[in-house]
């Protein structure tokens, strides 16, 4: 029974219960059945023969009365004819009592008394009635006495048989009520012991069936509720092919796929990423989104895992390039230096050859007689003014040696930031400093430009004053026809020995300005190789942090090298750069 369904069960348990009041209800009826049937018989057979002996009787005693009229009123008389036709009538009634009677006789021996009866009635009783009736009608009172006489013995004889036959009927009747007394004891007995099992098979069919539907379910959601509570080490198997057995190996199966659920988080959160989450059908969203979240998981860290190589290997070159920066910013330094030292010396030059010009002019009366001593200091004057020319010669090799390294400072800002660009959000800091970088690279630019345009006005001053010499010293031969000429000459000269000097002092304040941007430059390299190695320190610490999670093999190549694809930025070779003076603006 505990495999059959709960629908098969409840039909069969109210089958055999409805068999057991029909059992209880047919034992009744059967009984019922057997007390009519009795009762049947006793009015059939025993009250309608008493009813018949009874009017019988009656009757007889009627017929006696009758006869006893006959005999003693006169023929003549009104009783006398009342009688005899009563006697007719009396005659009609007792053939119906007696046939009445012979259908209730289902006995031999009753049979018998009432052949008896009937001979008496029927032939000695009949006689003795015609007998009296015939003696009555003549007046003859000794023949009518005679039968009178002859009809008392017979009535006499047949009352007894009459009573008898009552005694008979009535003990009869008593034997169909005993009968039936005993039909309805056992009845009801047979009825109380079937409708005891009823109720036992019915108490015990509800208790054994509320127990088999009652236990798994009770065992199911004790399991449901530790499940509430997170405890998924229950156990809600029942052995049966009913309902609940079904609903128990659906409720294990669900058990059993959360369990896998609950081991794939499990391993989510140990870093295990390799696991697999496979759905249970089309229906499942809960493996559907497992299965999402673990590859989801699986990319983004793959990502990760790439981007950390990619912002390492980042931060390492622009480690090395600020190493380099700072180096450049060192040499740049040092140049630097001596370029000041080198426009401090042609500054001393440049004030002296003012002074010799402003001497030169002041002694311009005395010239004649110091023509030669003027040439000779003419022609150390040309001697100064070659120094002068050779050193912004040297002034313009040391400007272009600025303006190289602001253009590698240039190209340096620019490989910056574009690393800082690939480092995406943790390069913010290096395309500040990038941009500081440029800054001070185009700033050194320009000044380096300005220094160069005041070179090159130096120079053109250098050799506009090795020209005057030239004049000059052509002119001391004629030193005497021109001497007005000559101290005009000489005028000049002051004035360009002036205005040489104020172009020097600017070229002094350039240099001045490009050595504290080479030291401000220099600082910033250093700090930016700072934040580089720091740089590369976090991306170490990061790659260390996603190394401990395990990925799968299966398709991370191609969503690695889909994304090297996304990622990667083409850079432009060195070699394709080319600047020059004045290209900076480009950018």
């Amino acid at each position: 029974m505990k495999n059959m369904k709960i629908a098969v069960k409840l039909i069969s348990s109210f089958l055999i219960v409805v068999v057991l009041a029909v059992i209880v209800g047919g034992a009744g009826i059967l009984g019922m059945s057997r007390i009519n049937t009795g009762d049947n018989d006793l009015y059939e057979f025993n009250v309608l023969a008493i009813d018949s002996i009874g009017r019988a009787k009656d009757n007889l005693s009627l017929q006696r009365m009758y006869v006893r009229n006959i005999v003693i009123y006169d023929a003549t008389s009104d009783t006398y004819i009342a009688s005899v036709k009563a006697m007719a009538d009396l005659e009609t009634e007792m053939q119906q009592h007696l046939a009445h009677y012979q259908d209730t006789i289902t006995d031999d021996a009753d049979q018998a008394t009432f052949d008896q009866f009937k001979n008496l009635y029927n032939i000695s009783f009949a006689e003795t009635k015609k007998a009296a009736i015939a003696a009555g009608s003549v007046n003859d009172s000794e023949e009518a006495q005679k039968a009178l006489d002859h009809g008392f013995a017979d009535a006499a004889a047949m009352n007894k048989i009459l009573t008898d036959s009552m005694t008979y009927n009535s003990a009869e009747a008593k034997k169909t009520v005993d009968g039936n007394t005993s039909i309805f004891v056992s009845s009801a007995l047979i009825e109380a012991a079937f409708l005891l099992v009823a109720i036992i098979a019915a108490v015990y069919l509800a208790v054994h069936i509320a127990g088999l539907i009652s236990k798994p379910i009770r065992k199911m959601v004790a399991a449901a509720n530790a499940i509430a509570v997170g405890d998924m080490e229950v156990d809600a198997t029942y052995n049966s092919r009913d309902e609940v057995g079904i609903m128990a190996n659906a409720f294990t199966k669900m058990i059993q796929g959360i369990n896998e659920q609950v081991n794939t988080v499990q391993a989510l959160a140990e870093g295990d990423l390799t696991c697999e989450a496979r759905p249970r059908s089309d229906k499942d969203v809960m493996g559907k989104a497992l299965e999402k979240l673990v590859d989801s998981l699986n990319g983004m860290f793959s990502e990760i895992n790439q981007a950390t190589s990619q912002v390492s290997t980042g931060s390492k070159q622009i480690a090395d390039g600020s190493q380099s920066l700072a180096q450049g910013s060192t040499q740049q330094a040092a140049a630097v230096e001596q370029l000041s030292s080198s426009i401090n010396e042609i500054a001393n030059k440049t004030q002296a050859n003012a002074e010799m010009a402003t001497k030169a002019a002041s002694l311009s009366g005395t010239i004649k007689n110091n023509a030669q001593k003027g040439s000779s200091q003419m022609s150390q004057m040309m001697d100064a003014v070659r120094e002068i020319n050779e050193a912004s010669q040297s002034i313009n090799k040391v400007i272009k040696v600025i303006d190289d390294i602001a253009f590698q400072k240039h190209k340096l800002a620019l490989n910056a930031a574009v690393e800082a660009a690939r480092a995406g959000q943790h390069g913010k800091g290096f395309a500040v400093v990038a941009e500081e970088v440029r800054s001070l690279a185009a700033k050194s630019a320009s000044a380096a430009k300005d220094t160069g345009s005041l070179i090159e006005n130096s120079m053109e001053k250098a050799e506009l004053g090795a020209r005057i010499a030239s004049e000059t010293a052509a002119s001391l031969a004629e030193i005497v026809l021109g001497i007005n000429e000559s101290t005009e000459i000489i005028r000049d000269i002051a004035k360009s020995s002036d205005e040489q000097a104020a172009g020097i002092r600017q070229i002094n304040t350039g240099i001045d300005q490009v050595a504290q941007v080479v030291q401000q430059n220099s600082a910033t390299a250093e700090e930016s190789a700072a934040a580089s190695e720091e740089m590369s320190s976090q991306s170490n610490m990061l790659d260390e942090l996603v190394s401990h999670f395990k990925l799968k093999n299966s398709g991370s190549a191609a969503r690695i090298s889909s994304l090297s694809s996304r990622k990667q930025i083409s850079m432009p070779k060195k070699s394709a750069i080319s600047f020059s003076s004045g290209d900076f603006g480009k950018f």
